[in-house]
């Protein structure tokens, strides 16, 4: 079951990503399911300087869960926001 659920999570951020939906794809940062939450994330870091502003905004915005603001700030480290250190490859 939960491999149908991964899948399904997985295709669904594919697509979003696909036609560019920066805003459903923040949504589902702050999913329930954590699958959900880590293929969003993932889909994210790979459209670029795009996605920095929503991250940026999804980090200041305390009524979302902490598990929404680690993805984000995972994003920006991963595109090249203002979280990415110096150092990283």
């Amino acid at each position: 079951m939960s491999s149908v659920i991964e899948q399904s999570a997985r295709e669904r951020a594919r697509e979003l990503a696909a036609r560019g939906a920066v805003d459903e794809l923040t949504g589902m940062l702050c999913s329930q399911d954590w699958r959900e939450r880590q293929e969003a994330a993932f889909a994210l870091s790979q459209m670029g300087s795009v996605v920095v502003e929503p991250m940026i905004r999804v980090l200041g915005n305390r009524e979302l869960s902490w598990e929404a603001r680690g993805h984000a700030a995972w994003v920006l480290r991963h595109v090249g926001g203002p979280l990415r250190s110096s150092g990283a490859p």
